[in-house]
């Protein structure tokens, strides 16, 4: 495999995503990233923005689980079990989202490569879940279908 750049990058990103650097990094780009909010607004923890708009919310429960609701929807995702799971989660799916838009060509003979350490980074949290309910499984799967997106 001839060395490439772009994919060295996301590797590095990736190789770090999960315990250190910052959630995002990079000028405003038309990418979806995740935005911790410190302090939390309520038991809201994060938001998911997409080309600087707010496309839904991250809420912590009473039990410490994370969920996921998209701005104007009653239906919740599971996303974590606890807020350190799901900051390091958040690093990654950061990392991979830069990355995608850097790399910018889903069609890219690295890009299966980097679905793929996107996923089993992703496992190594937690399990992933039943894809109709788990926001993160949905995202494999639909990353690995060509669709690059937050479900």
């Amino acid at each position: 495999m001839i060395p490439n750049p772009r994919l060295d990058r996301f590797l590095s990103r990736l190789g770090t995503a999960s315990t250190t650097g910052p959630i995002y990094e990079g000028e405003e780009a038309d990418i979806q990233r995740i935005i911790l909010l410190d302090p939390p607004v309520g038991d809201v923890i994060g938001k998911l923005q997409a080309s600087g708009k707010d496309m839904g919310d991250f809420y912590v429960f009473e039990t410490g689980e994370v969920r996921f609701r998209f701005v104007g929807s009653r239906r919740w995702y599971y996303v974590n079990r606890g807020l350190s799971e799901f900051r390091a989660a958040a690093r990654i799916f950061n990392a991979f989202s830069w990355s995608a838009y850097d790399l910018n060509d889903p069609e890219c003979e690295y890009f299966d490569e980097m679905v793929s350490r996107f996923g089993k980074a992703l496992e190594q949290i937690e399990p992933l879940g039943d894809p109709a309910t788990s926001l993160w499984s949905a995202t494999v799967q639909d990353t690995e279908a060509g669709l690059w997106t937050l479900y």
